[in-house]
């Protein structure tokens, strides 16, 4: 299932996405974000998650993992695995070890994996997310 993705300025994460490729913006609109996939998306941790996307063209990217409450939809960061770094364009890859800030494995449950990209640190980010689950037997 694809939730619609959403141009945000300091709003919190609008879009959900379940699938592995952003959806097309409106007409006019250019896609910073080509691609955006996350293996596995239920893990054990006996490997860690990749993160790998593609840019149509150079943007600032942050990569994040957060958790949300399912009580009342607040979101928390549970670890930044890059704040607003310039990248080219092209394939990028990152990697999420399981671990919070504290560096402690984080316990089971859903997480997601945020990409925000934007051309420059002033302009509104383009925003995708994919879920995670987390057991550990």
């Amino acid at each position: 299932m694809i939730f619609p993705r959403y141009l945000l300025a300091t709003l919190p994460l609008a879009g959900l996405l379940l699938g592995c490729t952003p959806p097309v913006g409106a007409s006019g609109h250019v896609e910073l974000v080509t691609s955006f996939r996350v293996d596995p998306v239920v893990n054990t941790f006996a490997r860690p998650v990749n993160i790998r996307y593609s840019l149509r063209q150079p943007a600032f990217v942050t990569l994040r993992v957060v958790a949300q409450d399912e009580a009342d939809d607040t979101r928390y960061l549970v670890f930044p695995i890059q704040e607003a770094q310039k990248e080219t364009s092209g394939t990028h890859h990152a990697a999420w070890l399981g671990t919070a800030t504290d560096g402690f494995f984080v316990p089971k449950g859903r997480y997601l994996v945020e990409l925000y990209a934007q051309t420059n640190p002033n302009a509104k980010a383009q925003a995708y997310a994919v879920q995670v689950y987390i057991y550990r037997n």
